[in-house]
């Protein structure tokens, strides 16, 4: 399996967000979350199974997909993630870095 590559836009909302980012040591999870000021381990968020926003538009842009798909997938996670990225910090992290 080819491991996620974490995308630029990725690295700078992480940053807007006192968070450090990086690859995951964990093959079914895509990112791992430092907070930024403490160098503490929060957790890992995205399941390595599944795209995310980034990659849709990756994939839109090498015609994989057709042009939109990225963001009707961003309309469709944040929908059926509703109440979860409300009431968990490590959802709605993982909202904000992955979609």
């Amino acid at each position: 399996m080819i491991p996620y590559q974490i995308s630029d836009a990725t690295y700078k909302i992480a940053k807007q967000l006192g968070l450090e980012i990086f690859p995951t040591d964990k093959p079914d999870k895509k990112i791992k979350v430092y907070d930024a000021k403490t160098g503490i381990f929060l957790f890992y968020v995205g399941d390595s199974k599944y795209y995310d926003y980034h990659t849709y538009l990756a994939d839109e842009k090498k015609g994989i997909f057709p042009k939109g798909t990225a963001d009707d997938r961003k309309r469709l996670y944040h929908i059926r993630h509703k109440n979860d990225i409300e009431i968990s910090r490590k959802s709605y992290i993982g909202a904000k870095l992955l979609w």
